[in-house]
């Protein structure tokens, strides 16, 4: 029959992937993954060093705020004569018996009603107000047990140490804090504080108020290490004289403060962070410090960068190569100092 049958038509064969195409396939995306994850990198610490800097212009914003309210700063740490069964005077050991709200702990604690967070800090009030006659270990059991309350406006998002957001020490949780403040501010007096621009007669935006530091240092060896654990402090966002080291406070500056002849600042040698290391030769702060690598004699940041809250509420990214005339110039308040070029 002409015409009549149809031609078979072959259907393409569809040919597979060759070992060898397949493997370049894969070299292609790894070296484009290679290639971008710095970038996201990059993206998510800017994120973090941007929430850093805003945790750090909210406690500025607090201070000012507690400063407009009573025209005092805070002090560094509170507590009263009977505190402990006054086992540790504050007027030895580092704190103040007066703070004008009234209240017990860290300069953290006084500038909680100025961070929308006013119910804790009527908690920690009621746990141990500085009016208190209670003797013995009551105000203090009763403190340890807001302790452990983690707030995320405390803490730096680029430290990797957060971990659960505390420190366990002797049965009790410890929340963690990134932010610790000038003992030469906040001064651990035993009467009223001074007022704003009373503490800082250098001026606002020359003086360093509050730094960072990262959330654990190895303090191995140290006279109160937590039990178990090498790896402890430096600074606890709640942490009240006196318990664990004094280098894990929310301060820095005692060294100083003491030579300063400032009341409240001398005697424990475990009040050693300072404006300068201790060891010669190492620079007056860190930056991308890690636990092993850290200084407990100086402040510390995992950024490139160590972020700083100046007195007017600004927050200046300190670079690694300013020298250690300078920092200590910015740290003093009532120096007199004019800041190096490199400020």
């Amino acid at each position: 029959m002409l015409g009549s049958v149809l031609a078979f038509r072959k259907s393409p064969v569809r040919r597979a992937f060759t070992l060898i195409e397949l493997l370049v396939v894969i070299a292609i995306i790894a070296i484009l993954i290679g290639l971008l994850l710095p970038a996201v990198q990059k993206v998510r610490e800017a994120a973090a060093r941007v929430k850093c800097t805003n945790n750090l212009k909210q406690i500025g914003l607090g201070v000012h705020n507690y400063a407009g309210t009573f025209n005092t700063v805070p002090p560094i740490g509170s507590w009263n004569n009977l505190y402990r069964s006054n086992d540790y005077p504050p007027a030895t050991n580092g704190g103040s018996n007066f703070a004008s709200d009234g209240a017990t702990g860290s300069y953290l604690v006084h500038l909680l009603p100025y961070l929308e967070q006013n119910a804790l800090f009527q908690q920690f009030y009621a746990a141990a107000p500085l009016s208190s006659t209670a003797t013995g270990n009551a105000t203090f059991t009763a403190c340890d047990a807001l302790m452990g309350t983690p707030l995320t406006n405390f803490v730096c998002p680029s430290d990797p140490n957060y971990g659960p957001g505390f420190i366990t020490e002797g049965g009790t949780n410890y929340a963690y804090g990134s932010y610790a403040g000038n003992v030469c501010v906040f001064l651990p007096t035993q009467n009223r504080q001074p007022s704003l621009m009373n503490s800082m007669p250098d001026g606002l935006s020359d003086t360093v108020m509050v730094s960072e530091r990262i959330l654990s240092c190895n303090i191995n060896g140290l006279e109160y290490s937590a039990s178990g654990t090498k790896f402890d402090g430096p600074c606890w966002a709640w942490v009240y004289p006196h318990h664990g080291d004094g280098s894990q406070w929310a301060a820095f500056g005692w060294i100083t403060a003491e030579k300063l002849g400032i009341p409240g600042a001398a005697d424990e040698s475990d009040l050693r962070t300072d404006f300068q290391s201790a060891i010669s030769g190492n620079p007056p702060f860190q930056v991308s410090a890690t636990p092993t690598s850290c200084d407990i004699s100086v402040v510390q940041s995992t950024h490139q960068v160590l972020l700083a809250l100046l007195g007017d509420g600004s927050v200046r990214s300190c670079a690694s190569g300013m020298s250690t005339a300078t920092w200590v110039k910015a740290c003093t308040p009532n120096d007199g100092g004019v800041l190096g070029s490199d400020w």
